[in-house]
């Protein structure tokens, strides 16, 4: 798999505004995803951006396994 770059080589990113689950039925998974890629979108001026993804319960539980091994390994989030 290849990632998306900025021309500087730098990763294209986006922020995680929410996202919402949905069990099409025993066979699929459904995951809509908001997220911001302008500062428009951060600042609420602008609505977020979205995809409606879906995947097989085994792909999902893949990706929950390594969502939660790498949550697990960052450092800890400072309080403010």
């Amino acid at each position: 798999m290849e990632w998306d770059r900025r021309e500087d080589g730098d990763l294209q990113l986006a922020i995680v505004r929410g996202f919402e689950i949905a069990v099409a039925d025993s066979e699929a998974l459904a995951v809509r995803i908001e997220f911001a890629e302008v500062q428009e979108q951060l600042s609420g001026a602008m609505a977020p951006s979205s995809k409606q993804l879906v995947m097989t319960p085994a792909m999902a539980e893949a990706l929950g396994a390594m969502l939660l091994e790498q949550a697990r390994m960052a450092p800890p989030e400072e309080q403010t």
